[in-house]
C-alpha cells in the first residue's frame, strides 16, 4: 500500500503546525503499549517518522516525498508488529475522553 501523496503531505503540515499535539498523540499511543518493548518500539518508529532521511518541518517538495517514505516505513513496521492493537486501543481511549 503506497501512501496517497496529499494523505501524507497533510499529515506533514500537521504535524509541522502542531508539534506539541503531535509529541502528545505519540506518548498517547505509547502509554497504551501493554509492555516495555513494544512501548520502546513505538517510541522508535514515532521518532524515525520525522528523523530518518533528514525529514524536517518543512512543506517544500524533497522533504514531503522522504517524509511519504517514511510514513510507508512507519506504517509497514506498525503492521507488521503487535503494535496494530495499540493504534486501536489508543484511538478507542481518545474518542471516548473527546464524548466525554
Amino acid at each position: 500500500d503506497a501512501v496517497e501523496p496529499a494523505a501524507g503531505n497533510a499529515l506533514l503540515a500537521l504535524i509541522a503546525a502542531q508539534p506539541d499535539a503531535w509529541a502528545a498523540i505519540a506518548q498517547h499511543v505509547q502509554a497504551h503499549a501493554h509492555d516495555g518493548p513494544t512501548r520502546d518500539a513505538l517510541g522508535a518508529i514515532f521518532e524515525r517518522l520525522l528523523s530518518a532521511n533528514n525529514v524536517q518541518r518543512s512543506l517544500d517538495r524533497p522533504n514531503r516525498a522522504r517524509f511519504r517514505s517514511n510514513l510507508q516505513a512507519f506504517l509497514m513496521e506498525a503492521r507488521q508488529r503487535p503494535l496494530a492493537a495499540v493504534f486501536a486501543s489508543a484511538c478507542m481511549s481518545r474518542e471516548r475522553a473527546a464524548q466525554s
